[in-house]
């Protein structure tokens, strides 16, 4: 999923930059896309785990 450059922009502004590099809204942009994608990760392989407990048990 992307993510927006503008927004970025806008919240490092907001944090007190009073210039903002293009550069560094496409480090920033990239870090958090990466980070999104292991957050996902992690997720489907925590839910998978899950399911896979569930099915193992008999109750």
């Amino acid at each position: 999923m992307a993510i927006s450059k503008a927004p970025v922009k806008r919240i490092i502004q907001e944090a007190g930059a009073e210039r903002v590099n293009a550069d560094a809204v496409d480090a920033l942009v990239e870090y958090l896309e990466d980070t999104q994608k292991k957050s996902l990760k992690k997720q489907l392989y925590m839910q998978n785990m899950q399911k896979k407990n569930c099915k193992s048990r008999r109750y």
